[in-house]
Protein backbone atom coordinates (compact mmCIF):
# COMPACT_ATOMS: atom_id res chain seq x y z
CA UNK A 1 0.00 0.00 0.00
CA UNK A 2 0.96 3.23 -0.80
CA UNK A 3 -0.24 6.50 0.69
CA UNK A 4 0.61 10.26 -0.42
CA UNK A 5 0.07 13.71 0.26
CA UNK A 6 1.79 15.54 -2.05
CA UNK A 7 0.15 17.79 -5.04
CA UNK A 8 1.08 15.95 -8.25
CA UNK A 9 -0.65 12.49 -6.27
CA UNK A 10 -3.87 14.30 -5.41
CA UNK A 11 -4.19 15.44 -9.17
CA UNK A 12 -3.97 11.69 -9.87
CA UNK A 13 -7.55 11.62 -7.72
CA UNK A 14 -9.48 14.63 -9.37
CA UNK A 15 -10.47 16.31 -5.82
CA UNK A 16 -11.89 19.25 -5.83
CA UNK A 17 -10.22 20.37 -3.13
CA UNK A 18 -6.04 19.97 -3.93
CA UNK A 19 -4.56 22.01 -1.46
CA UNK A 20 -1.77 20.78 0.60
CA UNK A 21 -3.31 19.20 3.86
CA UNK A 22 -2.62 21.27 7.49
CA UNK A 23 -3.77 21.11 11.10
CA UNK A 24 -4.21 24.81 12.80
CA UNK A 25 -4.36 25.49 16.20
CA UNK A 26 -6.38 28.80 17.03
CA UNK A 27 -7.68 30.20 20.12
CA UNK A 28 -9.82 28.89 22.12
CA UNK A 29 -8.69 25.45 22.60
CA UNK A 30 -9.39 24.61 18.85
CA UNK A 31 -8.23 22.81 16.21
CA UNK A 32 -8.69 23.16 12.47
CA UNK A 33 -8.16 20.33 10.07
CA UNK A 34 -7.86 19.98 6.43
CA UNK A 35 -7.13 16.83 5.48
CA UNK A 36 -6.49 15.58 1.33
CA UNK A 37 -4.78 12.41 0.46
CA UNK A 38 -4.61 9.09 -1.31
CA UNK A 39 -3.84 5.70 -1.08
CA UNK A 40 -2.81 3.01 -3.63
CA UNK A 41 -3.09 -1.02 -3.13
CA UNK A 42 -0.09 -2.09 -5.31
CA UNK A 43 0.34 -5.77 -6.48
CA UNK A 44 3.36 -7.61 -7.79
CA UNK A 45 2.52 -8.64 -11.25
CA UNK A 46 6.07 -10.53 -13.12
CA UNK A 47 5.92 -13.56 -15.64
CA UNK A 48 8.26 -16.09 -15.78
CA UNK A 49 9.07 -17.75 -12.16
CA UNK A 50 8.91 -21.23 -12.24
CA UNK A 51 6.97 -21.77 -8.68
CA UNK A 52 5.17 -19.77 -5.95
CA UNK A 53 7.77 -20.44 -3.60
CA UNK A 54 10.13 -18.20 -5.85
CA UNK A 55 7.46 -15.96 -6.95
CA UNK A 56 7.33 -15.54 -3.34
CA UNK A 57 10.59 -15.04 -2.90
CA UNK A 58 11.10 -12.44 -5.48
CA UNK A 59 7.71 -10.33 -4.18
CA UNK A 60 9.67 -10.12 -0.88
CA UNK A 61 12.73 -9.14 -2.35
CA UNK A 62 10.97 -6.23 -4.09
CA UNK A 63 9.26 -4.99 -1.14
CA UNK A 64 12.78 -4.29 0.28
CA UNK A 65 13.91 -1.88 -2.52
CA UNK A 66 13.31 1.84 -2.88
CA UNK A 67 13.07 1.48 -6.82
CA UNK A 68 10.27 3.82 -8.12
CA UNK A 69 10.18 2.65 -11.62
CA UNK A 70 9.99 -1.38 -10.67
CA UNK A 71 7.29 -2.00 -13.65
CA UNK A 72 6.65 -5.32 -11.57
CA UNK A 73 4.30 -3.61 -9.04
CA UNK A 74 0.89 -2.05 -10.71
CA UNK A 75 -1.93 -0.32 -9.04
CA UNK A 76 -4.22 -2.66 -8.09
CA UNK A 77 -7.17 -0.14 -6.87
CA UNK A 78 -6.72 3.80 -4.95
CA UNK A 79 -9.08 6.00 -3.14
CA UNK A 80 -8.66 9.56 -2.75
CA UNK A 81 -10.26 11.74 -0.01
CA UNK A 82 -10.74 15.02 1.53
CA UNK A 83 -11.92 16.19 5.04
CA UNK A 84 -11.97 18.85 7.06
CA UNK A 85 -12.89 19.43 10.84
CA UNK A 86 -12.87 21.31 13.72
CA UNK A 87 -12.09 20.21 17.93
CA UNK A 88 -12.62 22.27 20.38
CA UNK A 89 -11.03 20.43 23.05
CA UNK A 90 -12.20 21.03 26.85
CA UNK A 91 -8.92 21.91 29.31
CA UNK A 92 -11.59 23.06 32.20
CA UNK A 93 -10.67 20.63 35.28
CA UNK A 94 -14.09 18.42 35.56
CA UNK A 95 -12.94 17.20 31.90
CA UNK A 96 -9.84 16.21 32.68
CA UNK A 97 -11.59 13.47 34.62
CA UNK A 98 -13.12 10.30 33.09
CA UNK A 99 -16.97 9.84 33.36
CA UNK A 100 -18.41 6.43 32.39
CA UNK A 101 -22.26 6.95 31.26
CA UNK A 102 -23.36 3.89 32.65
Amino acid sequence: MKCALNKEFLNRGHLEDQSISSIKFKDGNQVDVDLHFGCQVMVYDKEGSDSEMEQLMEMFMAMNTVDKDDGNWIVFREFFTSMSATWKFDTAEHAKKQHIPF
